[in-house]
């Protein structure tokens, strides 16, 4: 019996340190890129470009920030994201929530279609819908704006809200609308009154997942933007690649500076993260 309990502790210790190394390894390699980008953004063009690659920065400098200022419009485009990110948002929150209500609630064979339809509608290539919200906003007279960005946002966040909080609403029971509408409440009252704030945790994890997504996206920017008043923060600092040269510690700067305000954002709601995901958007 020892031999077997030994054996079992054993593997047990084994099982433990196999998993720590793995998930060691996968810390490293999600935070690698972010660390390098901070180092380089405090070195020189030497130390960006020294052969072997420098971990410990010799001669820190700030030039790189100062560069990042003063020549390109990195915070107006930080403006611009965080106006466009904040507008989306909203606007996803506001047409996905009722939306996920009713699918929740309404539970037939046409929903369930409709809603892998509009999951289906989020897996389409972005870049294969570019070109036709190109002209559609040329056409509207929205090109170059942050609004034509907005819009075009909602076509991927509306979807992926939609399916979050369709989990979250439907783990709730229904007895709450049931007490409700002995009360004398409607199903649009029990929905603003009672719903929504018991699926607060939920609908918080939905706004920052939402948040980040728009906060973050290239693409449709940098196909809908052509000047610094509308482009947002990825538009430039990509901008610090040019034809005949690429400004490695501008552009390093840029992105630390572009970072910050994400992560202090995930810092401050990591909590309403956790809760919105167990209280579920992974259930559900």
């Amino acid at each position: 019996m020892n031999v077997a309990f030994r054996r079992e502790q054993y593997i047990r210790i084994l099982y433990t340190t196999i998993r720590g190394i793995i998930l060691a390894l996968i810390v490293v390699l999600t935070l690698f890129p972010i660390v390098w980008i901070v180092l380089t953004a405090f070195k020189d063009g030497g130390e960006i470009f020294a052969i072997p690659p420098t971990f410990i920065i010799r001669k820190p400098t700030i030039a790189n920030f100062i560069a990042s200022l003063t020549e390109t419009p990195i915070l107006m485009s930080m403006w611009n994201s965080i106006v466009v990110a904040v507008m989306s948002t909203i606007l996803a929150l506001i047409i996905s929530a009722p939306a996920a209500y009713i699918f929740s609630r309404y539970r037939t064979r046409l929903s369930s279609i409709l809603l892998m339809i509009i999951l289906m509608v989020r897996m389409v290539p972005r870049v294969s819908l570019s070109l036709p919200f190109f002209t559609i906003m040329r056409t509207a007279g929205l090109l170059n704006s942050l609004t034509a960005l907005v819009i075009t946002y909602l076509t991927f966040q509306v979807p992926f809200a939609i399916w979050l909080m369709e989990g979250f609403f439907r783990s709730l029971p229904l007895e709450l609308e049931e007490a409700a509408a002995i009360d004398g409440c409607s199903r649009f009252r029990a929905f603003c009154s009672i719903i929504m704030p018991v699926a607060a945790n939920g609908l918080a994890t939905v706004a920052i997942f939402t948040f980040i997504g728009s906060w973050n996206e290239f693409l449709y920017a940098v196909t809908l933007t052509r000047t610094a008043s509308a482009q947002t923060g990825p538009v430039v600092i990509a901008s610090n690649i040019t034809s005949y040269q690429i400004f490695w510690g501008r552009m390093a700067a840029s992105a630390v500076l572009f970072i910050i305000p994400v992560v202090a954002f995930n810092f401050l709601f990591q909590r309403h993260i956790v809760r919105g995901l167990l209280g579920g958007s992974v259930k559900g």
